[in-house]
């Protein structure tokens, strides 16, 4: 009873702070912030030997905000979508010394799919570390920007870059052929190419061991229209997002990357 009541009185709160909010814009407060203003946080899968697990501050297999580590997938939970808005695929050319200083890690990085680090890529080209393991020079990675939404809330504004790359790489190709093979019929009848935001495709994350390390990887699920009431709010989404792509992507460069992603797990924010 006492927790019928509990919820009852906030649900009575709720509805007397909507009532007295009916007049007040709160939009208003930000109508001055700029494109450059924002902030699109990461994804971020979180490893046995990331930093914040090893502090106890998140646990491995958690999907988190990388700017506030709040979780927004728990490892193996269900019922959880991704809404792709849109991509790009990135190069990252790796310091051969691991113990470098963290801000030399990344030698250079492209994203034009005609560069020489995305031919190195292609032909596998690797070394051998201070610590005597092959490792790729050169790294692939799938960007996306998503929203992650459930059935009970789509919350489309909040959107996050989702990079796969390394232990996740094919899991980031099969997101990207799925999108390209989705197809709608338009006004006449005929199939046409489905824009990235109108499924959502469900995640969830589970362990995998390879050369006795533990790492945890996304996994895709089944895939089902987003609401028809959604779609207009998701296209203003998608072409602010498409104006926005390049300054998106330079910012994006920005980001700290450590090339200890994959079985080791120690990476933070480039191991999905």
């Amino acid at each position: 009873m006492t927790t019928e009541l509990s919820v009852q009185s906030d649900a009575n709160k709720a509805l007397s702070l909507a009532t007295a909010l009916k007049n007040f814009d709160a939009a208003d407060d930000y109508k001055d912030m700029r494109v450059k203003d924002h902030i699109l946080p990461r994804a971020t899968l979180l490893q046995p030997l990331s930093s914040v697990v090893m502090d106890g501050v998140g646990a491995a297999g958690n999907i988190v905000n990388s700017g506030t580590n709040t979780v927004l997938v728990t490892a193996r939970e269900e019922g959880k979508y991704i809404v792709p808005i849109i991509r790009w695929i990135e190069w990252l050319e790796w310091n051969k010394d691991r113990d470098c200083d963290p801000k030399q890690k990344v030698v250079s990085r492209s994203t034009d799919p005609a560069s020489e680090l995305a031919r190195r890529c292609d032909k596998w080209e690797v070394h051998i570390n201070s610590e005597g393991k092959e490792k790729p020079t050169v790294t692939e990675y799938f960007n996306f920007i998503v929203a992650i939404v459930d059935d009970k809330m789509s919350d489309y504004e909040s959107l996050y870059v989702m990079p796969f790359c390394r232990s996740s790489h094919r899991v980031g190709k099969v997101l990207l052929n799925r999108l390209y093979n989705t197809k709608i019929l338009d006004e006449s009848g005929e199939p046409v190419q489905a824009p990235m935001f109108y499924n959502r495709i469900a995640i969830k994350t589970q362990v995998e061991t390879k050369d006795n390390n533990k790492f945890w990887v996304p996994v895709l699920g089944a895939a089902k229209p987003n609401p028809t009431k959604d779609l207009e709010k998701l296209i203003r989404i998608a072409t602010e997002m498409r104006t926005r792509k390049h300054d998106i992507v330079e910012r994006n460069k920005s980001e700290s990357d450590d090339d200890h992603a994959g079985p080791t797990g120690a990476a933070i924010k480039s191991e999905m």
